[in-house]
């Protein structure tokens, strides 16, 4: 049986909740828009938008680059990266660590390692933070509480699983753990009462406390810089549509520019309040966290080394590699997990920004 990306009739009410309704969105006020047929049309599976891939659809930055990208809602990990193997998408936006784990172990829940590399980098991990129900007031009130991941062995549960330690608990010791799915399941099932705690960002975290949950811990905690999302495809596809990735990219770097321009703030709470379930007053709380440094957009969107290396030691400790790994080499090109040529390229096509204009990939 043919399987076909989910599109957006096909996802759950959470995905919906996901910043906006996925799907194509009509590219706007850019100059230099080709036509109405670009020469290159991409899909795109995320699990959340943030204000980049808003502005970068709404404000035209894709079209002036000839692209059309059409995105698709993941429920999780797994899926997204075995629907990136099977060609039913060209890129997929997730966690750094998902792409370290399908490509370096084996026995991943894809079943096989994929030739899977990163291409560029999204954010500092968009304030993850471990949201817990009404009642908790300390990370040590969830001993013997249920909490829960998209997928135990990849993602965001390392952050997690870091968290409960430095408050003297263990997976499987003090606490269970379950799979839930991606960050707009999750929030959904923890408003539910399905489980104790889940960690969320993205707008997520604020939506939960607005509903009377509770924030406990951060990201920030256990590790700074932390890479949070990145930008994947396979080695293969990014072979065959060097140029399509280049202009992709571009679009994507004139976008984060655009975001993190102060002369854009009204602008942009403008554009999140367009979304589902966006207050005036939650926009301005979303857009603050997307701008804020170290935590939400990562300036000309390059892979923070740093941060890479910290995701890396996470799942290290936690026993994440199959092998033993060499997580300084793999931090670097020379270790495989990310591509430094298109990102090169892309910036050449663009002028030197006055904030970063010593960024060494340049």
């Amino acid at each position: 049986m043919c399987r076909r990306p989910f599109a957006l009739t096909l996802v759950t009410l959470a995905a919906v909740w996901s910043m906006c309704a996925l799907g194509r969105v009509a590219p706007a006020r850019a100059q230099g828009t080709p036509g109405s047929d670009p020469s290159a049309a991409l899909r795109l599976g995320l699990f959340t938008r943030s204000l980049a891939t808003l502005a970068a659809q709404a404000e035209g930055f894709y079209a002036a680059e000839g692209v059309a990208v059409e995105e698709f809602a993941v429920s999780g990990s797994r899926q997204a990266f075995e629907f990136l193997r099977d060609g039913l998408y060209d890129i997929v936006l997730a966690s750094v660590d998902n792409p370290v784990n399908f490509r370096l172990n084996p026995h991943n829940a894809a079943g096989a390692a994929l030739d899977v590399r990163m291409f560029m980098g999204a954010d500092y991990g968009m304030n993850l933070t471990l949201v817990a129900q009404p009642g908790m007031t300390r990370v040590e009130d969830l001993r013997g509480k249920t909490l829960a991941v998209d997928a135990p062995d990849s993602g965001f549960a390392f952050v997690l699983y870091k968290i409960m330690r430095l408050h003297g608990l263990e997976r499987g010791v003090d606490y269970a753990v379950v799979s839930a799915g991606g960050t707009p399941a999750r929030f959904s099932a923890l408003l539910a009462g399905q489980f104790d705690a889940t960690l969320l960002n993205s707008g997520f975290e604020l939506r939960a406390a607005a509903a009377g949950r509770v924030l406990l811990d951060s990201v920030a905690t256990v590790a700074s810089p932390y890479l949070g999302q990145v930008f994947s495809s396979m080695v293969p596809w990014l072979a065959d549509h060097d140029d399509a990735v280049v202009r992709f990219m571009r679009a994507y770097v004139r976008a984060v520019r655009w975001v993190l321009d102060p002369s854009n703030r009204d602008a942009a709470i403008a554009l999140l309040v367009t979304q589902p379930n966006t207050s005036a007053a939650l926009a301005e709380q979303i857009y603050a966290v997307q701008v804020a440094d170290g935590v939400g957009l990562i300036p000309e969107a390059r892979i923070d080394r740093k941060g890479l290396y910290n995701v890396l030691a996470l799942r290290a400790e936690f026993n994440g590699f199959e092998t033993h790994e060499n997580l300084r080499r793999l931090s670097t090109p020379a270790g495989g997990l990310f591509d430094r040529g298109f990102y090169r390229e892309a910036l050449r096509g663009l002028p030197r920004h006055a904030e970063h204009p010593d960024t060494d990939d340049r």
